[in-house]
């Protein structure tokens, strides 16, 4: 199989609250980061999101200096069934960058360096 990815994924632990619309009402579910990269990011859920929905994304992960927060916004590209849960791939609008997501940014590369 050949991966077209443009950056590596990295692991990433901890909670985030995905918030979007629905049927002209906001909605809001928590999920578990499970890799992220520059360009998307993948979470477990107990509640699905349809393809192509836009979302809020805020990120609450365990880094080298301790608790960590971050926001970014991004659109799902991806779900699948795994039992009782799904697997949700969402690509960010933007990349990630230093000067809008710094958090997030240092955590990818301190672990990019690192490996």
């Amino acid at each position: 199989m050949i991966n077209h990815r443009r950056h590596k994924r990295v692991p990433i632990t901890g909670s985030a609250t995905l918030k979007f619309k629905n049927n002209d009402e906001i909605k809001s579910i928590q999920a578990l980061p499970v890799d992220i990269a520059l360009g998307g990011i993948g979470l477990y859920s107990d509640d699905p999101i349809e393809d192509d929905t836009d979302v809020s994304i805020t990120i609450n992960f365990i880094s080298v200096d301790g608790v960590k927060t971050d926001s970014i916004e991004g659109c799902v590209v991806y779900n699948k069934n795994i039992g009782s849960i799904y697997y949700m791939g969402i690509q960010f609008n933007k990349e990630l960058n230093p000067e809008n997501q710094p958090v997030l940014y240092d955590h990818i590369h301190k672990i990019l360096t690192l490996g």
